[in-house]
Order: structure tokens, then sequence, then C-alpha cells
């Protein structure tokens, strides 16, 4: 047998255990106890994943207006175009 010597708080009811005992018959209270951090694992990375998701919409909406911003400015014609093109304009009239 491996006896060993659990020290802390038992999972289920909360009080303290300090005591020597085969492993064997400390594996249900550590699969319970290994059980309840998982849950609180998962419950974290829920969470950080749901933020993740948040900030990823923000910044595609951010990367969305500036693209279209720039196509914006694509699209408006510069002084110095209008007045190559009225000048060209008037060479071909004479």
């Amino acid at each position: 047998m491996f006896w060993t010597h659990m020290l802390g708080m038992h999972p289920q009811t909360g009080q303290p255990v300090d005591q020597f005992d085969c492993s064997m018959r400390w594996l249900p209270i550590m699969l319970v106890e290994n059980g309840r951090h998982i849950r609180g694992v998962q419950a974290a990375t829920e969470s950080m994943r749901n933020e993740v998701v948040t900030r990823q919409d923000v910044l595609n909406n951010a990367v969305l207006n500036a693209n279209r911003a720039a196509k914006e400015i694509k699209n408006v014609p510069h002084e110095a175009d209008r007045l190559e093109s009225s000048n060209h304009g008037e060479k071909n009239g004479r």
C-alpha cells in the first residue's frame, strides 16, 4: 500500500484535513477536487474567449471604417487634377 499524507481542506465538506491514509482511498476525493478546478479553468477560458471576440469585433469595425475613409479620400479630386483637366480642355478647344 502507498500511504499519503493529505493536508488541506476536504473538497466536499470544507473541513480541514491532516491525516495519513492509503492513496487509493484518497482517489475519489482528489477526483472531486480536480473536477472543481477544471470547471473553474473552463469558466475563465470561456470568459477570455468572449472578451477576445468582443475586442476583435471592435478592431474589425475600425479597419473597415479606415478602409472606407481611404477609398473616399482616393475618390476626391485634388486641386491640381482639376486645374490640369481644365487646361487640357482649353488646348483641345483651340
